[in-house]
């Protein structure tokens, strides 16, 4: 039996087999006696020389998804960006990637249970994860005692794991900070009504700040869901309303699936961008540069992340293969990745007759 056999018969990580029977800490004392029954039962002896070799290595990217209508999940190429990254980084380093997805629902725990089996990492993708779930609790099992856990585009402020999310804050704080400095004063903010990921949140904490911190500057918020086609209704119905000498000269939208859902419908209000209105988005998808006019947008480093979470990882593994008892447990890490804004064509200069 091979350690990869062993591995999937006890539903564990072939490191945490490693770290059982090679005496290391890392895994609970049960699944150690687990571990080591089992591989009495079997006659199993391990061979180092053929564990450590990196082919053998295999990280599980799984991405979570809500069940909303108006999934961020859903609607934007984001995940598969960060892959990228990470699926390069696992070239060099010798990983094999398993792309999984998990659906909140009843059985998710269960679900994530049968993800763990036979991996030496997870990489858990949580844009839209809740640190209330309880698949909390259930990824701090796993990390403790069957392989190491990392979660990406989400930060867990009081859980006990590797997170690497972009600056929101930072990122919408730097956006209305430079509409500002090109001259608007009335600035609209369209905002998406779908809460449950943390990084809306964090935007509209940096929207707040950077216009609390410009006296005379005013915020007009528009909520709408989110996708391209209700972001469009949205201002449609939203504008029609508003007397045209009131609108908001620019606009940041907390996404560019929204941004380019605006552009639209102010063009079938027979409102120019950037001529009449200007508008930024977040995140710098592909189709920034297709659109007409081309978005500028706040940039997030997408396949940075899914390097370095990857590379992280790497080291996690490494780490329990060869710690002694009293080095094993790093502190975790939250790691920020910046954002910096990409300037295209559909913002614009304000100047105000003196």
């Amino acid at each position: 039996m091979t350690i990869k056999e062993l591995a999937e018969e006890l539903q564990v990580s072939p490191a945490a087999i490693s770290l059982a029977l090679n005496g290391k800490p890392g895994v609970s004392d049960a699944v150690r006696q687990r571990i080591i029954d089992k591989a009495k039962e079997y006659n199993y002896t391990p061979s180092r020389a053929s564990y450590n070799s990196k082919k053998h290595l295999t990280i599980r990217f799984i991405v979570y998804k809500r069940q909303f209508p108006d999934s961020v999940i859903r609607n934007i190429s984001f995940y598969s960006l960060v892959l990228e990254g990470l699926e390069d980084a696992a070239k060099t380093q010798g990983y094999n990637i398993l792309v999984s997805h998990l659906q909140e629902g009843p059985d998710e725990i269960q679900l994530l249970t049968e993800l763990q089996s036979g991996v030496d990492g997870i990489i858990f993708f949580g844009t839209e994860f809740d640190e209330d779930s309880p698949l909390c609790s259930e990824l701090v099992r796993i990390d403790r005692e069957i392989c190491p856990v990392t979660v990406l585009d989400t930060r867990l402020r009081n859980t006990p794991l590797d997170c690497f999310t972009n600056d929101n804050f930072g990122g919408a704080c730097s956006a209305v900070e430079y509409l500002l400095a090109a001259g608007h004063r009335r600035i609209g903010y369209f905002t998406s009504s779908m809460r449950a990921a943390r990084n809306f949140d964090e935007r509209s904490a940096g929207v707040t700040s950077a216009i609390a911190a410009c006296p005379g500057a005013e915020l007009v918020s528009v909520p709408m869901r989110f996708s391209t086609k209700e972001a469009h209704d949205a201002v449609c119905a939203w504008a029609k309303d508003q007397p045209a000498d009131t609108l908001p000269t620019a606009f940041f939208a907390d996404s560019d699936i929204l941004a380019f859902g605006a552009i639209q419908a102010f063009s079938h209000l027979g409102l120019r961008v950037p001529d009449d209105i200007s508008v930024l988005g977040y995140d710098d998808m592909p189709e920034c540069e297709l659109f007409l006019p081309a978005l500028s947008t706040i940039h997030v480093a997408k396949r940075t992340m899914g390097r370095e979470a990857l590379l992280l990882m790497s080291r996690r593994i490494r780490e329990r293969q060869n710690a002694a008892d009293n080095t094993l447990w790093h502190p975790p890490l939250n790691v920020t990745v910046k954002t910096f804004l990409k300037e295209r064509s559909s913002v614009r200069p304000l100047y105000t007759k003196s």
